[in-house]
């Protein structure tokens, strides 16, 4: 007789289906919002890396004096120990930089998200060196 005076609780289907519900909001909400962040950091990465190659590209011009040609490429500056490591670096999606230089005058820049120059997303720090 114990077991009918005793109330059953249990949550209803609708109560189960509002918490997932909400939840999957919430981790929604959360996911975008983190995928941006790392979107973010990455850019930043590569603007990092290129001002870091620049930097190597100056050196390299006043003991040299000149850029590395097109031909030659950023791989020089490894060789020359203008660059710590035994490579260049990859942008943060996996791509080579992309230079062109004539010896005078240099281009540096990350194809960025969609892995092709001359898009609108194409990451550089603004200083194309004319000299």
């Amino acid at each position: 007789m114990e077991r009918k005076n005793r109330k059953m609780k249990a949550f209803t289907l609708i109560e189960i289906m509002v918490v997932v519900l909400i939840v999957g909001l919430l981790a929604g909400l959360v996911g975008i919002n983190v995928v941006r962040y790392f979107e973010r950091a990455r850019e930043r990465t590569a603007k990092t890396q290129i001002s870091m190659i620049e930097q190597a590209l100056e050196l390299y011009k006043m003991e040299q004096g000149r850029y590395p040609t097109t031909d030659e490429g950023v791989g020089s500056l490894v060789k020359g120990g203008y660059l710590k490591g035994k490579e260049i670096p990859k942008d943060p999606w996996g791509s080579e930089y992309y230079y062109v230089s004539d010896g005078k005058t240099f281009t540096l820049k990350s194809a960025g998200p969609d892995k092709s120059i001359g898009t609108q997303d194409d990451i550089s720090t603004e200083s194309q060196v004319a000299q």
